[in-house]
């Protein structure tokens, strides 16, 4: 899922988001980072629900850290277009 909505930042449609065959080629081309986001949101969330009566907070905080694991993969990805948009920092359509 998460693969799934990083192709709706790369392309800026949520319909990115259903083609099956970029996310499987971004996560086959990317695995090693993918995982690791994976971890790291994993991680975030336990230490969330562990927080006990702050774990809305810890939850808030939890989500904030996994949108910037998966785009970081994104990021480190060898995607030409992220590089290209990331070097002009052209973000709109």
């Amino acid at each position: 899922m998460p693969a799934a909505f990083l192709q709706v930042s790369l392309r800026g449609r949520f319909a990115a988001a259903l083609r099956v065959d970029r996310v499987v080629m971004f996560v086959g081309r990317n695995l090693p980072t993918y995982l690791e986001a994976w971890a790291i949101s994993v991680i975030a969330t336990a230490a969330a629900l562990a927080s006990g009566p702050a774990a809305p907070w810890g939850i808030f905080w939890s989500y904030l850290v996994i949108v910037y694991a998966f785009n970081e993969a994104l990021f480190r990805s060898n995607t030409p277009e992220v590089r290209r948009r990331f070097r002009t920092g052209a973000f709109s359509h």
